[in-house]
């Protein structure tokens, strides 16, 4: 999946997820006709963290955050702003809001 997703942002979120939360992605086949396709999924304690969803060049990241997760997360997107600024304009080309 990294050589096809081809983001280095990729693997740094899974490490993150990983070592912050103490778990593995389950690798998961998703018949949702919005994303159809495989997927890596995120579980801790029997809830779901989030999923990252590979696409040649990029990713999608879903989650749910509770309010005591909202204000660390924010901190961490503010961190990874420059990084992802560049990919801006390629995201909104392929995105079909």
């Amino acid at each position: 999946m990294s050589k096809f997703v081809n983001n280095p942002l990729w693997e740094e979120l899974q490490s993150f997820i990983e070592n912050t939360y103490q778990t593995k992605a389950m690798l998961n086949y998703s018949r949702c006709s919005g994303r159809r396709g495989w997927n890596l999924k995120y579980r801790k304690s029997g809830k779901s963290l989030c999923v990252l969803d590979p696409m040649d060049g990029y990713f999608f990241v879903a989650g749910c955050l509770g309010s005591r997760k909202r204000a660390s997360s924010c901190a961490l997107l503010d961190l990874h702003q420059i990084r992802l600024s560049h990919h801006d304009d390629l995201i909104a080309q392929r995105s079909h809001f």
